[in-house]
């Protein structure tokens, strides 16, 4: 079963890898860039990146399981910011965007619920996911300055914008990612007691 979900893993990333790729390409060919540094400032490609990263850490051995946690607050806050406030419907959105927005998220929530059955340490699991986050503000708020106002998402737009209402927009994402944190947290840990609780195995565990 290990084999045949590091083989899944690895099929995922490569998927997350041709969503960012496809979509760079449209976005350049369209002359929608003006620099590559722009590249950096979509959230979409950073929390895909992440997980694909992750993900082929995992399937080659070179991380545990548990560490699926990390990126998954991430790529869920890609999902749920699209979904309301940047998306017009899946239906009107190209194969790229799909892949990106919904069935990269999906599949590390199933894969996190399902498979994963090692136990994290809050804090400096926390940590780790809070900042990829909060170094992604950091890039996009220096770029934004230093370009004299390119900002990737209405949102932070503060030319349009003032720093306050940005701000709380800001307090409001880092919040919803500490929240989907905790929600993953507390779900795998009772999922942990309760098949230890009852003796059953995980997919993962099974030969």
């Amino acid at each position: 079963m290990k084999g045949y979900l590091s083989i899944c893993r690895l099929l995922i990333a490569a998927l997350a890898l041709f969503g960012v790729t496809g979509s760079v390409i449209g976005h350049v060919y369209r002359h929608e860039f003006n620099s590559v540094f722009e590249l950096f400032a979509q959230f979409t490609y950073v929390s895909n990146f992440v997980v694909a990263m992750i993900l082929i850490f995992v399937a080659l051995g070179k991380l545990e399981d548990r560490h699926i946690i990390i990126p998954l607050p991430s790529i869920v806050l890609t999902y749920i910011v699209f979904s309301l406030f940047l998306s017009e419907g899946i239906l009107r959105e190209d194969i790229y965007s799909v892949i990106e927005h919904y069935v990269i998220a999906l599949y590390l929530m199933f894969d996190f619920i399902f498979f994963v059955n090692g136990k994290n340490t809050f804090f400096r699991s926390l940590i780790f996911a809070v900042s990829i986050v909060v170094l992604y503000l950091i890039y996009v708020f220096v770029y934004g300055y230093l370009t004299n106002g390119y900002y990737p998402y209405f949102f932070f737009d503060l030319k349009t914008k003032s720093v306050e209402s940005v701000m709380e927009v800001v307090f409001y994402i880092n919040l919803t990612l500490v929240v989907l944190f905790i929600i993953f947290f507390a779900l795998k840990f009772v999922q942990i007691a309760l098949y230890e609780r009852f003796n059953i195995s995980f997919f993962s565990q099974k030969h």
